[in-house]
């Protein structure tokens, strides 16, 4: 019986050992912003395990650029990763997400989000019929 719980905390250990990816804040809202330009976030990403992180990959959705400081983090330290998203011609709420691939055992891929709202143009009222301005 010993052995058999000393073999169930090694492999637990061994599973749970390794890189771990975490940011204290995985989501930035920007809040009502114009609708055209560019806004960027920077979001600060740890390493909360025992073994280096690599970064494999990001995946942004569209509108958005990502760039990294570093794509490796020593233990106990972090990097940066720059998000920018272009709004021109968004309307409404705008979110995007982020996706960073890693070895990191537990949470292999890791999602970021940035939401901002931007004016929603008012449509001109018509008739329906001729095309002209109702009163």
């Amino acid at each position: 019986m010993p052995y058999f719980l000393a073999s169930l905390l090694l492999i637990a250990g061994v599973a749970w050992g390794g890189a771990r990816i975490e940011c204290a804040a995985p989501a930035h809202d920007f809040g009502a912003v114009g609708g055209t330009g560019i806004v960027s976030h920077v979001f600060l990403i740890a390493n909360a395990g025992d073994a280096t992180l690599k970064i494999d990959w990001t995946r942004v959705c569209c509108g958005a650029t990502a760039e990294w400081a570093t794509n490796t983090v020593a233990v106990g330290t972090n990097t940066a990763l720059r998000v920018t998203l272009a709004l021109e011609g968004k309307l409404g709420q705008v979110e995007r997400a982020i996706y960073v691939m890693s070895n990191d055992p537990v949470t292999p891929v890791f999602r970021l989000t940035l939401t901002a709202t931007t004016p929603v143009r008012r449509r001109e009222q018509t008739d329906g019929l001729t095309g002209k301005r109702s009163q």
